[in-house]
């Protein structure tokens, strides 16, 4: 993407924790020992934490900008840039649509132990107020800073006895004059809750709220680095990811639902969009409205092909916002019965608030709200048909550009609440089509 990450506390560290490493540097990477299965998950880097931001904040990053910083773009002629653009916007959506917000990640920070503090009986670790780690998107030119909320868990080794905080010292070769005990990484486990109350548009440092579910301190001596104390962080309470069945007060989108024969489906889905035409591809004929010119035909065929649909506990995968068109239909059959829908619009009047609230008013309160409240779910029997099996209704909303040309992109796809394979955006007012 272009991104370079810069791992540093923000303002108001003392000078000896503005010398902490770049995420990633070999001293910190090499640290992990083998029997602490927490601390091998993904580290977060500029990239990931931009992702992991734009997913909770339900807002899409500016594709074609971040291929344009690419090297790969940046290294090409004049005859191939247009095509190198295009494959760098395919991957960065790729790798947009398989980040996962529901598993931890790791943070590292080089900072310092300070000396043992008689009154307190123990040693502090700098952590600036605000509890910071900090990123630079170079696409931008914003900083994005990671807080952790329960920082109090792990700025602090408590050791009641000077005894045996003396030997602590000395089995971990500590300087026992200076003000400062050792040069250390911090090492956290987190858990990415919610975007903060920074604007996205405006020039200020974009927030993620994260909470700290395991942390470690090392040695920060490279290769030959050690855990020298180990926190016991409580795992914060969270919300279930587990749907929910409950009674569902629609389970149509623009009248189609699961279950119509191929023929009634079509006829309703063609009255709806007469003038976009219709295109068959990967198992799924799309209708369109306003398709941009030079846009690839697709609606729905979102998914990468074989990645699963959910997850073991049944909560559903990302499921990405059909965007080449101001609206769009996708139905795929089953042996001539319609078996997933997927609508795509754009909306230029209606804010994300307004959505929601119209969404929940057709289908009722949602069974599982992920990713801050721009992902949700509902799961039951479609009330229409009486002894049907569970529906699955999965919504997202993405907001896209700026000023006047805000918008909300919205995709509903309903689908058997059972796992089935994938199936392979001008903007119009008014409110959305359920």
């Amino acid at each position: 993407m272009g991104l370079m990450a810069c791992l540093a506390l923000l303002a108001g560290t003392g000078p000896s924790v503005a010398q902490n490493l770049v995420q990633g540097r070999p001293a910190a990477r090499q640290a992990a020992p083998a029997d602490t299965a927490g601390f091998r998950a993904p580290q977060l880097d500029a990239t990931m934490a931009t992702i992991a931001f734009h997913r909770l904040n339900g807002s899409t990053p500016d594709f074609n900008r971040q291929a344009e910083t690419s090297q790969a773009y940046r290294s090409a002629t004049a005859f191939d840039r247009d095509q190198v653009r295009a494959r760098e916007r395919s991957r960065l959506e790729a790798q947009f649509r398989a980040f996962d917000l529901s598993r931890d990640y790791l943070v590292r920070v080089s900072t310092t132990l300070n000396q043992y503090d008689l009154a307190r009986r123990g040693y502090a670790i700098p952590f600036n107020e605000a509890s910071y780690v900090t990123f630079y998107d170079n696409t931008t030119g914003r900083q994005l800073g990671v807080q952790i909320r329960n920082v109090d868990a792990l700025n602090f080794i408590s050791i009641p006895d000077v005894a045996n905080a003396r030997d602590f010292a000395q089995r971990n070769n500590l300087n026992m004059q200076s003000d400062i005990a050792s040069s250390i990484v911090l090492e956290a486990v987190i858990r990415l809750a919610e975007t903060g109350s920074a604007e996205q548009n405006s020039g200020n440092p974009l927030l993620i709220r994260a909470d700290a579910v395991a942390a470690r301190v090392m040695t920060n001596n490279g290769r030959d680095a050690r855990v020298i104390h180990a926190f016991s962080v409580a795992p914060p309470a969270s919300a279930s990811s587990r749907l929910v069945e409950r009674p569902l007060k629609a389970a149509d989108v623009q009248g189609l639902r699961l279950g119509m024969a191929r023929a009634e489906a079509e006829a309703l889905a063609a009255a709806a969009y007469p003038d976009g035409g219709k295109r068959q591809a990967d198992g799924a004929t799309a209708y369109f409205e306003g398709l941009a010119q030079g846009a690839e035909p697709l609606c729905g065929v979102e998914r990468d092909r074989g990645s699963p649909v959910q997850r073991a506990d049944g909560s559903p995968v990302f499921f990405s916002v059909p965007d080449r068109s101001a609206a769009c239909l996708a139905l795929q059959m089953d042996d001539a019965k319609l078996a997933r829908i997927v609508s795509g619009q754009r909306l230029d009047t209606a804010t994300r608030d307004e959505v929601r609230a119209a969404l929940e008013e057709k289908y009722g309160p949602p069974s599982l709200v992920q990713e801050g409240g721009t992902f949700l779910t509902w799961q039951g029997p479609d009330p229409a048909i009486p002894n049907s099996p569970a529906v699955q209704i999965n919504a997202r909303m993405q907001e896209a550009g700026t000023g006047n040309l805000r918008s909300v992109l919205l995709g509903i796809e309903v689908r058997s609440a059972r796992a089935v394979g994938p199936v392979a955006a001008p903007a119009r007012p008014g409110g959305p089509r359920l």
